[in-house]
C-alpha cells in the first residue's frame, strides 16, 4: 500500500475492563488461576495498545481508551498500564487542571464550557471512563447504551480535534469511529485501517484516496464495517458519521450467538450500509 494515497483519520476506541484478579477472564481462572487470568487480560490489552500506537497509518487517528470501571481506581490502573508501555495519554475532564503525561497543563478552548471538554494533545491516547449505568460497568444488559454514549462523546472529541493538529484537513476529515474489544489482539492493523476508510463520509469532489470514486458534487456515504467472531459476537465495528448513535445499537442481542447478526440488522434498519 502506498501510504501517501491514504487519508485515514477518524477515531479508534478500545473498550476495556481493568485486568483485575477474580473478575478478568473468569472462564480461564480454573486453568490459569485468578492472577494468571488477569495477567493474560493485561497482556492482550497491552498488545492492542502498542500495535495501534505504532501503526504509522493511524498517526492522524484519534485513539481513545474507554475503561471500566469508570472510577478513580480504574483510571489509575489504566494509566499505570500506559506508563509501563511508555505510551502518552490525556485525561479529558471538565477541570482545567488536568495535565498530559508528557506536556504542560492543558488549557480550555473558547467553547469548552459548553461542551465540557478540554483541549488535548492529538498525539496521545485519550482516557475516557465508560458511562456508569449500574454497579457492573461492562455487562451485556448495558453495553448498547455504553456504546451509544461512547459514540456521541467520541464524535465531540473528533470535532474538538479539528484545528489542533497540522495533519488534519478540515474539509475532508474522516469522522468514522471504530470500536475494538480488548480481546481482539489478533485483528490485523490493515483491517482497522480498512474499516476506518470504508466508514469515511466525505464530499466526492475531494480526492481522499485512490479508492474514492463518486460523482462530483455528491457525498460519498461510507459503510459500517464489522469483524465477526467465532462465538457469534464481533471484535471490531466501524461506523460512519451519518450513522445515528441512538439507533444502531438498539435491540442488539448482547452475549448471544446472534449478536453480530442482530447488530447488522440494527445498522441496516437505521439506513447504514454494511
Amino acid at each position: 500500500m502506498d501510504n501517501q494515497t491514504i487519508c485515514v483519520g477518524g477515531a479508534v476506541a478500545v473498550f476495556a475492563k481493568c485486568p483485575i484478579a477474580g473478575s478478568s477472564k473468569t472462564r480461564l481462572a480454573p486453568l490459569l488461576g485468578p492472577e494468571g487470568a488477569a495477567q493474560l487480560a493485561k497482556a492482550m490489552l497491552s498488545d492492542i495498545l502498542v500495535s495501534l500506537s505504532q501503526c504509522v497509518l493511524l498517526n492522524d487517528t484519534l485513539k481513545v481508551l474507554m475503561y471500566a470501571p469508570g472510577t478513580q481506581s480504574g483510571e489509575s490502573q489504566m494509566m499505570s498500564i500506559l506508563d509501563s508501555l511508555d505510551i502518552s495519554y490525556n485525561k479529558i475532564e471538565k477541570e482545567p487542571s488536568v495535565k498530559n503525561k508528557k506536556s504542560d497543563q492543558i488549557t480550555k478552548t473558547s467553547d469548552d464550557e459548553e461542551r465540557g471538554y478540554l483541549s488535548f494533545d492529538t498525539d496521545g491516547w485519550v482516557l475516557l471512563p465508560m458511562q456508569k449505568a449500574s454497579k457492573s460497568d461492562l455487562t451485556s444488559s448495558s453495553l448498547g447504551s455504553k456504546l451509544e454514549d461512547a459514540l456521541e462523546r467520541i464524535r465531540k472529541l473528533l470535532a474538538d480535534m479539528v484545528g489542533k493538529s497540522s495533519n488534519v484537513n478540515n474539509n475532508n476529515r474522516n469522522e468514522a469511529v471504530l470500536f475494538l474489544g480488548m480481546d481482539s489482539p489478533e485483528i490485523p492493523m490493515e483491517e482497522i485501517v480498512y474499516g476506518l476508510m470504508q466508514s469515511n463520509d466525505h464530499p466526492s469532489n475531494e480526492k481522499l484516496s485512490k479508492n474514492c470514486n463518486a460523482s462530483e458534487g455528491k457525498t460519498f456515504h461510507g459503510k459500517a464495517h464489522m469483524c465477526p467472531a467465532n462465538d457469534g459476537g464481533y471484535g471490531l465495528l466501524s461506523v460512519p458519521k451519518h450513522a445515528p448513535s441512538a439507533g444502531i445499537f438498539s435491540l442488539v442481542r448482547w452475549s448471544d450467538p446472534l449478536t453480530a447478526v442482530s447488530q447488522l440488522k440494527a445498522l441496516t434498519d437505521s439506513g447504514v450500509g454494511v
